[in-house]
């Protein structure tokens, strides 16, 4: 598994010519999909230019490199309005649905053949990333993807803790409300 993070700044190169195109700048994926759509490319130049790639066009995201097809030109539908891109989701708050805040988004998790998302990467702080490690969300753990904050299923919640619609446990005070004890005490 790869990490988006570890293909930014990396060279792509056009494989007939080996001519360096530019940098990885940023990647692109479409949530719904579950797929990696394009990459961006800093061309460098003065004027700095952002490009994207399809993922069409790029025949392997190695270790060192990227290389593209022949065939491999910037814009089209690579980058879409509907399509998610590391500059602007990380750092996002990522809350619970019961609640509960864990931490932001730092990253997303993909495939070795860099296509397919395997989850998103979630950094609970400075502290709690050295003591217990970054957290790795499964894609299908999103519910909103918020201007502000990320939403997600709580992972850990316990059926039997939840407290109406709301989630959340039930106060102590509230033991015995709803049945006869709770009406004798009312009375």
């Amino acid at each position: 598994m790869r990490r988006g993070r570890e293909i930014i700044g990396l060279p792509v190169i056009k494989l007939s010519t080996g001519k360096e195109l530019g940098l990885v700048a940023d990647l692109f994926w479409n949530h719904d999909q579950r797929k990696i759509k394009a990459i961006s490319l800093d061309t460098g130049r003065v004027v700095s230019v952002v490009e994207p790639f399809s993922v069409g066009d790029i025949v392997f995201i190695g270790q060192d490199a990227v290389t593209v097809s022949d065939e491999a030109t910037t814009g089209g539908n690579a980058g879409r309005d509907s399509d998610k891109s590391i500059g602007t989701v990380a750092g996002v708050m990522v809350v619970t649905d019961t609640g509960r805040n864990l931490g932001t988004l730092q990253d997303l998790v993909f495939d070795d053949n860099g296509e397919l998302l395997v989850g998103y990467e979630v950094s609970g702080g400075l502290v709690g990333d050295f003591i217990s490690g970054r957290e790795v969300l499964p894609p299908d753990a999103v519910l909103v993807w918020g201007t502000e904050a990320v939403v997600v299923r709580d992972l850990n919640r316990n059926p039997a803790n939840a407290c109406g619609a709301r989630g959340g446990t039930r106060s102590p005070a509230l033991e015995g409300l709803g049945n006869n004890q709770g009406k004798e005490a009312a009375e």
